[in-house]
């Protein structure tokens, strides 16, 4: 919190703290983690709470990428050196909670053997994952005791706020997420909005049903944000 300004996180000035040496030397102590013998409760919290640290940790230690050029390497380059094998954000993200849906780890890759293979994706990690950017849902604790009801809880909180799903007479505005990983939610806007209406809870769940009823219903994508916390 000594790096935390009004206007966001000095990472400059965290980089060189006493602190962050501290937590590095910590880290270190991850080269030993391996998620073979994880059961799949605990695979998927340790993996979203590795992700969102990583991110903190790598735009402290390798910068934050701010471009659409480096964002892409930044993903699938950046990473931590597990007893399982190396893991980008790439890796977390797509090759073991997604079940490797983009193929992204290939045949004979023994880090296959990490991914969560009941070939079914949980795309409520969509609303736990955060990449850094201002679009992205806010970090929070996942246990392997009660990873599926911490889920269920972020996945109706992301959905109540405006920000990420906004009801307005036929038209349902959705964070950009829905589009970037729409197979994980259905094949076309109205599927998407069908698969998310069960975490749409009270008014907004009846103005959902409203939408989805009228021959006029619109899916549209909110712009997503990516500044970051970084102060400039």
């Amino acid at each position: 919190t000594s790096h935390t300004t009004s206007v966001g996180v000095d990472y400059p000035s965290l980089k060189s703290s006493p602190d962050f040496l501290s937590f590095e030397i910590a880290t270190s102590e991850l080269q030993s983690l391996s998620f073979t013998s994880m059961s799949p409760s605990c695979k998927k919290s340790c993996v979203i709470n590795l992700y969102n640290l990583m991110i903190k940790h790598a735009f402290t230690k390798v910068g934050i990428p701010t471009t659409k050029k480096n964002r892409g390497p930044f993903f699938t380059t950046v990473g931590y050196a597990l007893k399982s094998g190396f893991y980008s954000f790439d890796h977390l993200e797509n090759g073991i909670l997604r079940s490797n849906r983009n193929a992204i780890l290939e045949p004979g890759d023994s880090r296959l053997e990490t991914v969560l293979s009941d070939g079914l994706v949980d795309n409520r990690i969509h609303f736990a994952l955060n990449c850094g950017a201002k679009s992205c849902p806010p970090i929070k604790k996942f246990t392997k005791e009660a990873v599926e009801e911490e889920l269920e809880v972020t996945a109706k909180g992301y959905c109540e706020d405006e920000g990420n799903v906004k009801v307005e007479g036929g038209k349902v505005t959705l964070n950009m997420i829905f589009n970037w990983y729409g197979k994980d939610f259905g094949c076309n806007e109205r599927e998407k909005v069908e698969t998310i209406r069960k975490w749409c809870v009270g008014e907004k769940g009846e103005r959902v049903d409203e939408a989805l009823g009228r021959e006029d219903f619109e899916g549209e994508y909110f712009v997503y944000d990516w500044g970051g916390d970084g102060v400039k």
